[in-house]
């Protein structure tokens, strides 16, 4: 059955899609799992590369995206063009970021050790529902936990340096 994706100011159908199968469904996540396997070993400075290309063509093609999700959603397509140049800014901030948001930091506790460290994946990133309406295509993610000698302990880097 044909997924239909219909304009919701004028109730017209701007495209049809079909569904996958399930064999479609499981090759594609055999193809991700791969992939995510080679990614992994990919250094900051590639990935930080990436997600600035990323950025760049976000901006590059943010009239398509706005008119998109103006047809698609009904998002006027200023409102668009923000959503566009949010997601961009998310990319730009955390390609600049990620390594140092990713670096464990070391704390004084009464274990042996332990570390605050920060989780960054494909989700933690600024949500762009309206370019990509499938799902999220970046979210924020909580962070891993570090343990004591008691019990996890759950911590952000914003609760670390609310607590000293």
């Amino acid at each position: 059955m044909p997924i239909e994706s219909i304009n919701p100011c004028n109730g017209n159908m701007i495209r049809s899609y079909d569904e996958h199968s399930a064999d479609e469904v499981n090759a594609i996540i055999g193809r991700v799992a791969r992939a995510q396997r080679r990614w992994r070993d990919v250094g900051f400075g590639d990935r930080s590369s990436r997600m600035r290309e990323v950025g760049r063509l976000l901006r590059e093609r943010g009239d398509t995206y706005a008119t998109l999700m103006a047809s698609a959603m009904g998002k006027p397509v200023v409102q668009g063009r923000a959503e566009v140049e949010k997601c961009a800014w998310g990319c730009d901030y955390y390609a600049e970021m990620a390594e140092e948001f990713l670096t464990a930091e070391e704390v004084a506790t009464d274990a042996v050790r332990s570390r605050v460290v920060s989780s960054l994946s494909a989700s933690s990133l600024p949500s762009c529902h309206g370019i990509f309406r499938s799902g999220r295509f970046f979210d924020f993610s909580r962070p891993l936990c570090c343990r004591s000698r008691e019990s996890e302990v759950f911590w952000t880097r914003a609760d670390r340096a609310s607590t000293g």
